[in-house]
């Protein structure tokens, strides 16, 4: 049986499964994540920023103040 989301985190915000959520170049802000995992924004971005940290996912800013992170395409 597979874990829904919310099963999921419940128990506790988990890097693969993040990684897992993002297609190869797909943006997503924070907020995205911290819903798709109901979780609150500010844990969904400190994942993140570990993430872009250990070279998972990269981190920009468009044309707002919002950043989005992405999953680059592996070498």
């Amino acid at each position: 049986m597979v874990a829904t989301v919310r099963e999921r985190t419940t128990e506790k915000l988990d890097r693969e499964d993040v990684l897992a959520a993002f297609a190869v170049y797909q943006p997503k802000t924070a907020r995205m994540v911290a819903e798709e995992f109901d979780v609150d924004r500010r844990r969904a971005a400190k994942l993140l920023d570990e993430l872009v940290a250990d070279r998972d996912l990269t981190k920009a800013r468009g044309s707002t103040e919002t950043p989005v992170w992405l999953r680059p395409h592996p070498h």
